[in-house]
């Protein structure tokens, strides 16, 4: 059995929560999933297969999800103790963070949803565990191909909590006034 480096998956998942509020922004449970997909990938393909943290992925609509994390997560953030990490896993993760976290996660879910190992696992049954060194197999090309052109694309946005729920912030424009229109009488 391969081995992996941080314990479970909500140590990573803290990890990236705690990111996402040292940059004063909102981390959508979607967004998490797809975070947490790729930096698996990503590890297992720099480390020779290992995985990052213990974990399973099943293939959703949405694109691929931790089973365990979603279940928990859906009754909010759970009180769970930071865990200190070793200085190249804070490192990787924080490139992680800042390849993909500029994306929408409708432009991640594209990107995850258009690769070879998302559509030959989406047919398969439901709720079935996927392997890992087979998702990495298949991932790999996509990485090539698209990361590329899917990192060019995107601003970085930020988005804070309003009473309505998150929302887009952006910089103050106001309208020009034509004085040729506006004249007082």
């Amino acid at each position: 059995m391969p081995s992996a480096d941080i314990r479970t998956v909500f140590d990573i998942a803290t990890w990236f929560f705690k990111r996402a509020d040292k940059d004063d922004v909102y981390l959508n449970n979607d967004k998490l999933q797809h975070l947490m997909f790729l930096s698996q990938i990503h590890f297992a393909l720099t480390n020779n297969n290992n995985h990052l943290f213990y974990g399973t992925f099943i293939c959703t609509p949405q694109g691929f999800e931790e089973p365990n994390l979603a279940q928990i997560l859906k009754f909010g953030l759970p009180l769970i103790e930071t865990t200190k990490f070793d200085k190249h896993i804070n490192n990787f993760l924080d490139l992680i963070w800042q390849k993909y976290f500029p994306l929408s996660a409708n432009e991640l879910s594209t990107f995850i949803k258009n690769s070879d190992s998302y559509i030959d696992s989406y047919n398969l049954e439901k709720n079935i565990p996927l392997h890992l060194e087979e998702l990495c197999h298949k991932f790999k090309s996509n990485l090539k191909k698209e990361s590329s052109s899917i990192s060019s694309t995107s601003n970085k946005q930020k988005v804070l909590i309003s009473q309505n729920g998150p929302v887009v912030v952006s910089q103050w424009q106001p309208r020009k006034i034509n004085s040729a229109n506006n004249k007082e009488k």
